[in-house]
């Protein structure tokens, strides 16, 4: 199940409004990282309206180092600044884009960062991928619960439509890692021009293996072949 992430929300009233909207898309696991709001106060809870449970059952963190805690299988960061193809940490996916690598029901966590300032540079290069909303660019700057709005709705309304796959196995967060540490190692034996370059290769590698939707039998194939050139 999708875990919304809320990284010091400053404002109580945002807190309910995105309760609300989680509860309008089906999405129930809410983490506040470091809040510098109370999201029990009556503000929060006028916002969120019958979404209340979500904010009483909310997790509450104190730093970011503790989202691994959650044993999410990848985290996707959501940004307004978008990079260029020079600068792949922020080459972001759209909510379209995304919602075809991720359902509701897929463990991972949304992280949205805070009102005023987003997320921090570390932050986004701690996130397995990165989704920016196409906005005005006169405005581009998207309400936290909006922001959380056009995200949800995005993915809730692909899923409606999604193929069935209960058959099928998909790649654990673990399976993933595998995969990324035997490409690791395979990318240390090939010459570079650079360190940044060999760099470079793994973090394009990282992003390509969180977006694809990979079952079991897949990795299995993909580690024996690395397995076979390194």
């Amino acid at each position: 199940m999708l875990t919304i992430i809320l990284v010091e929300p400053e404002h109580s009233s945002n807190v309910g409004s995105v309760a609300r909207v989680m509860a309008n898309f089906g999405a129930e696991k809410l983490v506040l990282v470091n809040p510098q709001c109370n999201h029990l106060d009556e503000n929060a809870i006028q916002y969120a309206k019958r979404a209340t449970p979500i904010l009483k059952k909310a997790s509450v963190l104190k730093c970011w180092e503790d989202l691994s805690k959650l044993k999410l299988h990848s985290l996707i960061g959501t940004t307004a600044l978008v990079g260029s193809n020079y600068n792949l940490h922020r080459a972001p996916l759209t909510p379209s884009q995304l919602s075809k690598v991720l359902s509701m029901k897929s463990s991972c966590g949304i992280v949205f960062g805070r009102e005023g300032h987003g997320l921090f540079n570390e932050e986004i290069m701690a996130c397995d991928l990165i989704c920016t909303i196409p906005a005005s660019k006169e405005y581009g700057t998207l309400n936290l619960s909006h922001s959380v709005a056009v995200v949800l709705s995005t993915i809730f309304a692909a899923t409606q439509i999604e193929h069935t796959t209960t058959q099928v196995a998909f790649a654990s967060a673990a399976d993933k890692l595998r995969v990324l540490s035997l490409l690791k190692e395979t990318l240390t034996r090939m010459p570079f021009a650079s360190q940044e370059r060999r760099e470079s290769q793994v973090l394009v590698w990282k992003r390509l293996l969180a977006k694809a939707a990979l079952t079991k039998r897949e990795t299995l194939v993909l580690l024996g072949f690395l397995r076979k050139i390194h």
